[in-house]
């Protein structure tokens, strides 16, 4: 909803040689008000601290963290990091910042353009396709995704992100009805293949082959459980030894 602040049309005649932009959530609204000036600072400071202050800082954070403790194991690492772990559980340890990466694609994808481009909407739909592209490509090459199904969803969920872009493109484009259809339905499906092909892999990982026997109150391999536990990426494992241990 912040982005809506930099979303204005216009200028548009309102007679006697006069031109107002407004808002295109509210045409009642203009953007060269008196409230809407005072709000302008407010929300521009608030844009910069959540957007840019808050992924700085834990950026930081997280850096002196891996600087200051060079040498901890991961389990150690993570306790270190407290509650930014969640930031970096995902990734391999080389690319514990990339976190930082994907939460700025994803505000570009959801609105971010329009503070840069508020009035041209193709610049907007064009710098989404290039950010989601460049996120898809980085990964496809350097794969920072630590565990193999949350890799593979993070690619599909890219390539749904860059089908919808392109298909504001053709919306935009005036495309016809037909076509526009049809590619939605592509997208949709894709994405309904894609959700039963990670469904697949993560059946098949290790992790949780071991929590489905943990449950089960079934032997395991203390050695595959170890190495699993370390070199996870989440609390999963441990969460699933709690639950069973209270159940005893």
């Amino acid at each position: 909803a912040i982005f809506d602040h930099f979303n204005c049309k216009g200028p548009y005649h309102v007679g006697s040689g006069r031109t107002k932009r407004v808002l295109a959530q509210d045409f009642e609204n203009s953007c060269e008000s008196p409230a809407y000036e005072a709000i302008d600072g407010y929300v521009k400071l608030m844009l910069f601290v959540y957007v840019v202050g808050f992924p700085a800082a834990a950026l930081v954070a997280l850096g002196w963290n891996r600087r200051a403790t060079h040498g901890l194991t991961r389990a150690e690492l993570a306790e270190k990091d407290g509650a930014l772990t969640a930031l970096t559980r995902r990734y391999t340890p080389q690319f514990w910042w990339f976190e930082v990466i994907n939460v700025a694609t994803r505000l570009i994808y959801s609105g971010l353009g329009v503070f840069f481009f508020p009035e041209q909407s193709i610049l907007r739909v064009t710098l989404s396709l290039v950010t989601v592209s460049a996120n898809m490509l980085f990964c496809a090459k350097y794969r920072p995704v630590a565990k193999l199904s949350m890799d593979r969803a993070t690619t599909a969920m890219n390539g749904i992100c860059w089908g919808v872009v392109v298909m504001a493109i053709l919306s935009w484009a005036e495309a016809s009805e037909d076509v526009q259809v049809a590619y939605s339905s592509v997208v949709t499906l894709f994405f309904v293949v894609s959700c039963a092909v990670m469904y697949r892999i993560k059946r098949k990982e290790p992790e949780y082959a071991l929590v489905a026997l943990i449950s089960a109150r079934q032997p395991f391999d203390e050695d595959e459980f170890r190495a699993v536990d370390a070199h996870g990426t989440g609390s999963y494992l441990r969460d699933a030894v709690a639950s069973a241990a209270r159940d005893i």
